[in-house]
């Protein structure tokens, strides 16, 4: 009798497809995976893992630890981690740093280690790890930490460069009044002067990184501003330093205000001389570029697309970790005391993002640095440079009364004095209040109205409206301690505008301008 035969199982290609299938989706996973058994020994790695190691193949990974592949002082936390996994069971999660080993390039991991158990649960077989790159993630928090330190040390800033231009302006109105006593030594009021001068830049530093400084963007083709660019930057520079320049293909067009981008470019070029005490080499480079959304050279909140790229690099003594993660705070500076006040990168840095860009900074110690400047490309048609204002020439004194709203009592006290000095009857009160009432009260007529931009109460703007009001021909010029490009373009008809600390031919120039419009 014939054995009955039991029906056989039939084959599934997929089923034996399935490891293969499985070490493919492991394989091209952004994400690094691996094994170690309980020795904390490499067992399984996919491709991402391999490479993260150095390695191209299993056999140059499979049997070592990570002491083989980093630094004692970062593969120490590494084996302490494996090490309560595996003794422990418990799950650990780590932020931890990496270098690719093929493109130099430094970042962040979010790793999870898991204990692989055996099958009966009776003990650990050794570990999972999983690791995600973040570098992107921590960019943007860095990038979102400093602006919020900007922000606010912005707000500190501009209101210290305001209290500055007064006294300022104090000190300029004194060397006027100095200047006209026969006999006084002219030698010692004109160094008081440049030094003055010099504290005016200063302060204007500090406005342009709170960004309270008039800009005047416009349409800017760097191919053919590079030259004079160069010649700028060369005349910085020791004969000991050579300056090279040049651009790769045909630039975009940016929209940014040409002065200070040249600012940005001196404030690095300074920053690469002082890296460069033996003599070196400077180089300007422009491209263009195409940036992703993902790309790991953006701020995380920096929208993909056409970029132009300016990149400055040097071959100084380069920028240590530490360095580079303080290079953009305001007063950070790694030169000696009296030789930078620390605000040159974080003008930069201010002004950069104004124009809607940023700026990467790269290098190690002994490598030299690079810093990549990156503007959006611009498609706005092109707005011709605002020319130059002329400075005035004050004709003599004819007189007239002034009525000058001022709450500083140092500001006020100067312009009373340089003003009645000069012809002018003056009448001046402390805020807006007082003065719309004393311009209401009188009946002569009221020829000028020097009012501060920022008043307590009451802005200088609604000063001069109530002042016209009830004196349609009185000129108005206003003075501030700072700029706001709202501000400008909110002046009355007619009016003008003076920028503490300003001079006495300054002051005089522009009263004499009004009265001749």
């Amino acid at each position: 009798m014939a054995r009955q035969m039991a029906p056989s199982t039939p084959r599934d290609p997929a089923s034996e497809l399935l490891p293969e299938l499985l070490r493919a989706v492991i394989d091209n996973l952004p994400i690094s995976i691996y094994t170690k058994d309980l020795q904390g020994r490499y067992v399984l790695n996919n491709t991402r893992n391999l490479r993260l190691l150095g390695a191209s193949r299993e056999s140059e990974v499979r049997g070592k630890t990570v002491f083989d592949f980093f630094p004692a002082d970062i593969a120490g936390p590494f084996a302490e981690d494996d090490r309560r996994v595996l003794q422990d069971g418990v799950v650990v999660q780590r932020e931890e740093p990496f270098v690719d080993p093929v493109s130099g390039r430094s970042g962040w991991f979010h790793t999870t280690k898991i204990p692989l158990r055996l099958r009966d649960g009776s003990g650990i077989a050794g570990l999972v790890g999983v690791s995600r790159d973040i570098t992107a993630q921590k960019l943007a928090e860095q990038q979102d930490q400093q602006a919020q330190r900007l922000e606010s040390l912005g707000a500190l800033s501009a209101g210290v460069a305001h209290d500055f231009n007064n006294l300022l302006t104090v000190i300029l109105g004194a060397l006027a009044v100095l200047r006209q006593h026969p006999g006084v030594p002219l030698g010692p009021l004109e160094h008081i002067e440049t030094a003055v001068t010099h504290a005016a830049h200063l302060t204007r530093q500090l406005l342009t990184f709170s960004r309270k400084q008039v800009v005047q963007p416009r349409l800017v083709e760097l191919a053919v501003e590079l030259p004079q660019i160069r010649t700028l930057l060369s005349r910085l520079m020791p004969e000991t330093i050579a300056v090279q320049a040049g651009v790769d293909g045909d630039p975009w067009p940016i929209e940014i205000d040409p002065v200070q981008l040249s600012q940005v470019l001196i404030n690095l070029a300074i920053n690469a001389r002082d890296a460069m005490p033996r003599g070196g080499r400077l180089t300007i480079q422009v491209r263009n570029r195409l940036l992703q959304f993902d790309d790991v050279l953006a701020p995380g909140d920096t929208p993909p697309g056409e970029y132009v790229e300016i990149a400055v690099v040097d071959t100084g003594i380069g920028l240590s970790p530490q360095v580079k993660m303080r290079l953009f705070e305001p007063f950070f500076t790694t030169k000696e005391e009296g030789q930078g006040t620390g605000l040159g990168l974080a003008t930069s840095w201010s002004i950069i993002a104004a124009a809607g860009g940023f700026i990467r900074a790269e290098g190690a110690v002994g490598e030299g640095a690079t810093f990549r400047i990156f503007l959006p490309r611009a498609t706005a048609p092109a707005r011709p440079a605002a020319p130059a204002e002329p400075i005035a020439t004050p004709a003599p004194p004819v007189g007239g009364t002034v009525l000058v709203v001022e709450d500083n009592d140092a500001v006020r006290a100067t312009l009373v004095e340089l003003l009645t000095a000069n012809g002018y009857d003056v009448i001046a009160v402390p805020d807006g209040e007082d003065g719309t009432r004393v311009a209401t009260a009188r009946r002569d007529p009221l020829e000028f109205l020097v009012t501060d931009m920022m008043l307590p109460g009451m802005s200088g703007l609604d000063v001069a409206r109530q002042v016209q009001a009830s004196h349609p021909a009185c000129r108005v010029l206003f003075i501030t301690g700072y700029l706001d490009l709202v501000q400008r373009n909110a002046l009355p008809a007619g009016a003008s505008l003076l920028q503490k600390p300003f001079s006495l031919r300054a002051l005089l120039g522009e009263l004499d301008r009004l009265r001749h419009e």
